[in-house]
């Protein structure tokens, strides 16, 4: 439910809930409540535009759908699930009321609600997976994944799909290879939908993999089961990419 004041829906940076420096991308309002919503999360001394090069057709999908894109740059703190602190749990209450106005005011499609990002963004948006169940309809992880279990909200498991680089050298502090099976691993033991790419680089190098996402974000709905691909990814997804088993 709405609590309080809503934000208007434009392109620029707003103030919400105390937070300044929240980047806001919209599309033309839809005409109905068909529009997808998105919420990037960038690395570790990175910033709000960075979807701008990782996640570009992500981006430009929402645009050319009426939806909305939402990308912090600060935090409200919380704790660790970022990795870094650079994002932390007290962050969701944000998004709860960032996608309860844009359910209200913007025609959004409360079906389809997805995350993404890169490094400390990515493991943000894997926990985030998780914590907010309620109403991730499914998530794309940029070098990310889990490094630790996240409880989820419901019984409901998000599609999900993690692109990494390879073993030993997709490495931060942690091997982002390693966190992306970890996740894989917890959201199919669950019954969730899962895809694996290995683009075989370093780290956040899946900025390639944006239109595959899109795709993927497109053809995952909230509650969808079985997901359409269930049998095999479609024509022309890219080759580095697997369902995992």
């Amino acid at each position: 439910m709405v609590k309080g004041e809503c934000p208007a829906f434009k392109n620029g940076t707003i103030s919400f809930m105390g937070l300044s420096g929240i980047s806001v991308v919209a599309g033309q309002k839809a005409s109905g409540p068909t529009a997808p919503m998105v919420f990037y999360w960038h690395g570790t001394g990175s910033f709000s535009g960075e979807y701008g090069s990782m996640a570009a057709a992500v981006q430009q999908g929402v645009v050319a759908e009426g939806g909305v894109l939402i990308s912090f740059q600060g935090t409200t703190g919380g704790d660790f699930l970022s990795g870094t602190s650079v994002f932390g749990k007290g962050d969701f209450e944000l998004t709860d009321q960032l996608l309860a106005c844009a359910v209200k005011d913007y025609n959004i499609d409360p079906k389809r609600v997805y995350a993404t990002g890169c490094s400390a963004g990515g493991l943000f948006s894997g926990a985030m997976a998780a914590a907010r169940s309620n109403y991730m309809a499914a998530v794309g992880t940029n070098s990310g994944g889990w490094t630790a279990p996240v409880a989820f909200q419901n019984m409901w498991t998000p599609a999900l799909m993690t692109v990494h680089g390879a073993p030993g050298s997709d490495v931060v502090v942690v091997d982002f290879s390693m966190t992306s099976a970890t996740a894989d691993k917890a959201f199919k033991g669950r019954g969730g939908f899962v895809i694996n790419c290995n683009h075989g680089g370093g780290h956040c190098g899946g900025g390639g993999f944006a239109g595959d996402m899109w795709k993927f974000f497109k053809a995952h709905t909230y509650g969808l089961k079985p997901s359409p691909w269930a049998d095999a990814l479609p024509a022309g997804f890219n080759a580095k990419c697997m369902i995992y088993n």
